[in-house]
């Protein structure tokens, strides 16, 4: 599904939205509703996992009962601010216990008792920002209900805190800013598309004097001819972040 902004009356209780009256939340993966409101409320979980690859993996707590930051009211305040923060933002939609159709997918909002420590170090990398993510995509905060994911990999309206509150998680866990060099940059097939330099066809890919377009590959959802001049790029993709055909041709060929 295609990201859109979905615009809905705030639930019975809760105050009016900022777009005359109406909640307004854009329906993708680095999308976010407005701050203190849950985004499965507001936008559709179920479209924002047809975007990006999603499969239940349990996450793996290891909270000792006897961890003091438990009876640290000020840490345990913390936690739930910026749990508050992520049940806003689309991550919630593969990251709880409930939303996620096969359970959640490595760490879970919903994991007692301190939820930041279900996530891997990878991860945590990724969301203090000294893992890139930039290809994972990003709104301008303005449009974004004021949450930012261009300076963190997690989004948030309030960076000074959020970047406090994870790069002490990542200290605790004894880790450097200069550690994060051994975590790679996040993003898969969609990390690959950003970075990929398109070369020269091999086969019969392109399109003919008539108009008929060819790719190798099999079946695809997406087909993009995109044009610098007489060169032209095909780029064909099987679904969203899986291309198949990736190259130059020349048109009208010879």
């Amino acid at each position: 599904m295609q990201p859109y902004r979905d615009c809905r009356e705030p639930l019975p209780g809760e105050p009016a939205g900022r777009s005359d009256g109406e909640v307004c939340t854009w329906v993708l993966i680095s999308g976010c509703t407005e701050e203190g409101r849950r985004f499965a409320d507001y936008a559709s979980c179920e479209d924002v996992r047809t975007q990006r690859p999603y499969y239940g993996a349990p996450e793996a707590p290891e909270t000792a009962p006897d961890d003091p930051r438990l009876e640290d009211e000020a840490y345990m305040a913390e936690l739930a601010w910026a749990k508050t923060q992520v049940q806003a933002a689309a991550c919630a939609c593969c990251h709880t216990q409930d939303l996620p159709p096969d359970g959640p997918s490595w760490w879970s909002l919903d994991a007692e008792p301190i939820w930041i420590d279900s996530v891997r170090d990878s991860g945590l990398a990724m969301m203090t920002g000294l893992a890139g993510s930039d290809a994972l995509g990003a709104f301008p905060a303005e449009e974004n209900n004021g949450f930012d994911r261009t300076t963190l990999g997690l989004p948030t309206n309030d960076i000074p805190r959020m970047q406090a509150f994870l790069l002490g998680e990542w200290a605790r866990r004894g880790y450097t800013v200069e550690d994060a060099d051994q975590f790679e940059d996040f993003g898969g097939p969609i990390l690959d598309q950003l970075l990929y330099e398109p070369e020269s066809c091999e086969g019969t890919e392109g399109v003919a004097a008539d108009g008929t377009m060819t790719w190798a590959g099999g079946d695809a959802r997406y087909a993009y001819i995109l044009e610098p001049g007489q060169t032209y790029t095909i780029y064909v993709l099987r679904d969203i972040g899986f291309p198949i055909t990736r190259c130059l041709f020349d048109y009208p060929a010879g």
